[in-house]
């Protein structure tokens, strides 16, 4: 069964006119000790839709991370 990764991308504006893209994967969580960070997810930035979500699935490939990749929001 292929594993399906649920990702969400968010527009943001900087206050300076400027978009950004923010993004984070279900289920990818930052790997650490630190108790208030463990269950974070990793967060991803760009400047274009399109750069964020190759930027999520050069994260999933180069983790060895195998799946799909769906944008729910």
């Amino acid at each position: 069964m292929t594993k399906i990764y649920k990702a969400y991308v968010y527009e943001k504006d900087n206050g300076f006119h400027r978009e950004y893209f923010l993004g984070e994967i279900e289920g990818i969580n930052i790997r650490t000790n630190i108790v208030e960070l463990a269950n974070t997810p990793i967060e991803f930035f760009a400047d274009s839709k399109k750069e964020l979500l190759t930027e999520m699935v050069n994260f999933l490939k180069g983790a060895g991370h195998t799946g799909v990749l769906r944008v729910v929001n």
